[in-house]
């Protein structure tokens, strides 16, 4: 009886939503974050079983993004009602959502450390997980 060569054929991974579904009702913020992020998370990360979590990490995200364009514009501390500096209420929301976006980040396992984990290296010696568009834009 002859060896088969090769094993049986690997189904490729369905390709990430690239756009949230309608019935998230995402911001448009959250949803331009969707597609930002989606684009660099491995193929399949998504499911439909996800697309509530993953909407939550983005709605994170995009939270976190304009709580600090306001506390960017306004400072850090503002006037209180007594006269003294009191911390901006944007940037109690601003550090609420970086935990939370931070917590999903570790659900999709797209932390720094769950990229040096990683046990599947992308070719050319890099991480499968990299998001090189968080850092260019």
């Amino acid at each position: 009886m002859a060896a088969r060569s090769g094993g049986a054929a690997q189904a490729r991974p369905t390709p990430n939503p690239s756009a949230p579904p309608d019935w998230l009702g995402l911001s448009d913020e959250a949803a331009a974050m969707w597609k930002r992020l989606a684009a660099d998370l491995p193929p399949g990360a998504i499911t439909a079983a996800d697309a509530a979590p993953f909407g939550m990490w983005c709605t994170a995200v995009a939270t976190w993004t304009e709580m600090n364009d306001l506390v960017k514009k306004f400072g850090a501390l503002i006037p209180g009602d007594f006269g003294g500096p009191v911390q901006h209420p944007a940037g109690v929301l601003r550090d609420k959502a970086a935990a939370e976006a931070a917590r999903w980040a570790a659900y999709f396992k797209a932390t720094p450390k769950d990229r040096r984990q990683s046990p599947d290296p992308a070719p050319g010696g890099g991480h499968i997980l990299h998001f090189p568009r968080l850092v260019e834009q």
